[in-house]
């Protein structure tokens, strides 16, 4: 078959799955519509409580307010109703029939002034609305049954048929390019996961924080923002809640480019007039937004194309790792696709790059250890996958150390080993200084979010009690190993959105059994990844783990306490290739072998995890 009947064919099966997720979009998220007759009708008030009607909008007296509407002879999807607030608020929503009571609480933004909840009951005898804030203004309440198609529900159900129908008719080609499935599966999927994801911030962790710098990092202290960039910066923190309905989510995408050329009248100087070398590693943030603009791309858009730009960059280091490693392709390929690191790659978040940094330095390191050859190409990605990583946290310097195993002979010469080693030690002290020095001189201080921390006073009681300190890392390694790096958070958090739900309960066990699968059923070459090289790593490790937990201690947990606070997963996934590769069994060197599983099994829980975000985003 010609390449272009291929591309022909590729292109036919798209459209099919587009069809398809049409077709699922109708019958499953709009299966009112199909046995119920469409309306929009307004809803009769039987009865007020602390609400009065003043220029035709009643207006609640108390915050304890209720209407009471009168039943309905039809099914009904949606309730909703015009407001206005002077700030965000709750309201519940009470239906009754003869045979069944339904109530549900929501929040909802007072910039948006419509709200539209589902309902989905059947012949309510009574509809009752409940308020709890005075002053509100509220009118226009309606029932309604339409057709409400949500485009990045069909847009991830097209993309995952489309995927699991060309890995598997095409599988011959995609068994010999692991790199390039691994982006064809990232890309989509974190397409769809930024698409899905609440256009808001506090979706995951300090994303308020680096779209800040992503916003300012190229225009220093005269940053022009706008009134849409004000707001969702600063003003509103963890709305995402406020919007649970297609209509309400598209309402606040209106407002924030409707007010993009609003200019902002609060005054809020950055951080810092300069590029420090810290917040280089927020420039695919900033280049995707300035590029955006450039384009004319309004705010939200803009933000998309930001949110893009880290994603690619993301993608573009884990093909690499991929490519360049000799061994422990599927294990790179299984822990990049991770719900976790590809939610964290489509959000204003470093973590996924730091990972990729970690992962991509190590299969370069691994690279040089296959050819037995320094490889000054190599050598650089090496050193510059720990920079990148080191640049927010400086914790993953000791991985540098590694190089110092490399024999001698494998330099052009031993002047180059010893230049070489000796500049690596010197830029380990560097990058590590850059966590001592501040707090040996008492210059850095605890975390202001969080009460009775200090630096220099949590420093001066580890020094006074360092018999208690140690017993309390090995309590919280005890306790918390397992978790840190095999648990939900590590494999399965989506930030702030599914931090509270069970159902991912299942596909973390399938995860799990993945990936330690992948690990015991590889082999490795002694000579290649000998104990002295593995005993080296762990130590490493080791160290890694510490500092965490101490920086963590100083900086997040007040003086004194028996337990350390503000420590997270994500800071572990760099580590997690790293650890299980002390773990595959020695043995002859395996050829690469790719079955249907390793391809389908994280596809279909990336699914599974974007689901969660488009039943619970795009009612």
């Amino acid at each position: 078959m010609t390449k272009k009947k291929k591309i022909i064919r590729v292109l036919l099966i798209f459209v099919t799955c587009v069809i398809l997720a049409s077709i699922f979009e109708i019958g499953v998220f709009n299966r009112n519509i199909l046995f119920n007759k469409q309306y929009t009708s307004k809803l009769k008030i039987t009865d007020l409580n602390n609400v009065e009607l003043k220029d035709g909008y009643y207006v609640t007296t108390d915050d304890d307010a209720y209407i009471i509407f009168e039943g309905q002879d039809k099914y009904v999807n949606k309730l909703s109703f015009d407001y206005i607030a002077d700030s965000d608020f709750t309201w519940d929503y009470q239906v009754k029939s003869d045979t069944y009571q339904l109530s549900q609480s929501n929040s909802v933004s007072r910039i948006i002034n419509t709200t539209v909840r589902k309902v989905r009951v059947d012949n309510p005898s009574t509809i009752k609305i409940s308020f709890h804030n005075k002053n509100l203004k509220v009118n226009n309440f309606k029932i309604s049954n339409r057709l409400s198609i949500s485009y990045e529900r069909v847009l991830l159900m097209t993309f995952t048929i489309f995927l699991l129908i060309i890995l598997v008719k095409y599988f011959s080609y995609f068994k010999n390019n692991i790199d390039k499935t691994f982006v064809l599966i990232g890309f989509l999927m974190g397409i769809t996961m930024t698409l899905l994801t609440p256009i808001h911030l506090v979706t995951s962790s300090d994303d308020q924080v680096h779209f800040h710098k992503a916003y300012t990092i190229l225009d220093g202290t005269k940053s022009k923002w706008s009134y849409s960039g004000r707001y969702f910066n600063h003003l509103v923190i963890g709305g995402h809640g406020n919007y649970r309905s297609n209509e309400e989510i598209r309402l606040y995408k209106k407002f924030l480019i409707k007010n993009d050329t609003k200019k902002s009248t609060i005054k809020l100087e950055n951080q810092d007039s300069n590029l420090d070398y810290n917040e280089l590693i927020y420039l695919p943030f900033s280049f995707g937004y300035k590029i955006a603009r450039l384009f004319g791309f309004n705010f939200v858009n803009s933000l998309y194309v930001s949110k893009l730009f880290n994603l690619i960059f993301y993608l573009a280091i884990m093909f690499f790792a991929i490519r360049i490693s000799p061994y422990f392709k599927k294990l790179i390929f299984i822990i990049g696709l991770l719900p976790a690191n590809i939610y964290l790659a489509s959000q204003f978040s470093y973590d996924s790059t730091i990972t990729a940094g970690v992962m991509i330095s190590i299969a370069s390191l691994l690279k040089i250890k296959s050819k037995k050859k320094v490889d000054l190409k190599y050598l650089l990605i090496f050193i510059l996958g720990i920079i990148w990583a080191s640049l927010p946290k400086v914790i993953y310097a000791p991985l540098l150390l590694l190089f110092l195993l490399i024999p001698n002979d494998w330099f052009a010469n031993r002047k180059q080993a010893r230049i070489v080693k000796i500049g690596i030690c010197i830029l380990f002290l560097v990058l590590m200084s850059i966590f001592v020095i501040p707090v040996l001189t008492s210059t850095a201080s605890g975390d202001s979010r969080v009460a009775n921390t200090s630096v220099s006073l949590q420093l001066k009681y580890i020094l006074m009690h360092p018999i208690n300190y140690i017993k309390l890392l090995l309590k919280e390694t005890i306790y918390n190993f397992d978790n840190m790096f095999f648990g939900f958070d590590t494999f399965s958090l989506m930030g702030y959105l599914n931090r509270n739900t069970h159902i991912f309960d299942l596909s973390n066990f399938v995860l799990l059994v993945l990936i330690l699968y992948v690990t015991f059923t590889d082999t490795v070459e002694e000579s290649f990844l000998d104990k002295k090289f593995k005993i080296a790593l762990a130590i490493l490790l080791v160290m890694i783990w510490c500092l965490i937990w101490t920086a963590l201690y100083l900086q997040w947990t007040p003086v004194g306490h028996n337990s350390i606070e503000g420590v997270q997963s994500r800071y572990f996934l760099p580590l997690l290739f790293p650890l299980l590769i002390l773990f595959v069994p020695y043995g002859k060197k395996k050829k690469v072998d790719v079955k249907h599983y390793i391809y389908i099994i994280p596809l279909l829980i990336l699914a599974y995890s974007s689901i969660f975000l488009a039943m619970s985003y795009f009612g």
